[in-house]
């Protein structure tokens, strides 16, 4: 099974001609929050309505980001396809699925902000293999952030210990734009495709041996209108440069 990875849309045109153009190649979308602009909450609905239009009858997996409304945490999709995973648990396609949405405190003051112990109540365990979506990164794992020249960790404690302690096969997550990468916690294969709204993305790949899915491969890439999926000049620079500070994640971004 082929999986687009996205995160951190934030009212993207970019990301919405993405999603239209990649998801024939795949059989299920992952959304992991943030797909309202900043600042601009209450456009997260007519967002999502482009989005969903744009990726049509395939399986979509979502949770809210931090910039996202609070109503957006609960909202149940119209759609068939379309599955919100926040303190919830969906099966799909043969896989199972459960999420948390926003995000810990931000120095942005966004709608969908908590503290760490809401993190721990709001955990879902399926009692078997699943792939976990949230917004927020685990602590010290993709969640590198630089703000006003100082580089901090900004994960969040209690999502470090919900993987640690359940090792789902996979864990999207987004939120820290310039953290973008794929790490492992334990077992568990924690990836932040970066931001959709720069056209990058995540592809992974699940394979279900004995009745038991694996992750086979996880990759990042970035949309292009002349290659889709290839990675291109920029994209390497961006991970050659090891994203020393905001300003150079800035400049090489696509």
């Amino acid at each position: 099974m082929r999986i687009l990875v996205t995160a951190d849309v934030h009212g993207s045109s970019k990301a919405i001609e993405m999603y239209r153009v990649l998801s024939p190649k795949y059989d299920l979308v992952i959304i992991a929050g943030d797909v309202a602009p900043n600042r601009r909450p209450r456009a997260f609905y007519p967002t999502f309505k482009q989005i969903v239009r744009a990726i049509g009858n395939k399986p979509i997996v979502f949770v809210a980001g931090n910039a996202d409304p609070q109503e957006a945490l609960e909202r149940n999709p119209p759609r068939d396809n379309v599955y919100n995973v926040h303190a919830s648990i969906a099966k799909i396609l043969g896989l199972t699925f459960t999420g948390i949405g926003g995000s810990t405190p931000t120095p942005f003051k966004t709608p969908n902000e908590y503290p760490e112990t809401r993190f721990d109540s709001l955990f879902v365990d399926p009692g078997e293999p699943f792939i976990f979506v949230t917004h927020v990164p685990p602590r010290g794992i993709n969640d590198a952030a630089f703000f006003r020249g100082v580089r901090q960790n900004v994960g969040s404690l209690a999502i470090r210990r919900i993987v640690e302690d359940y090792q789902p096969i996979l864990h999207a997550h987004g939120h820290v734009h310039e953290a973008r990468g794929i790490e492992k916690l334990g077992d568990t294969i924690c990836v932040n495709p970066g931001p959709a709204k720069y056209g990058f993305y995540a592809h992974a790949e699940i394979e279900m041996i004995d009745g038991t899915p694996i992750v086979k491969n996880v990759d990042l890439r970035v949309y292009t209108r002349e290659k889709e999926g290839e990675k291109s000049e920029r994209n390497e620079r961006v991970e050659l440069l090891g994203l020393r500070n905001y300003e150079d994640y800035r400049t090489a971004r696509p």
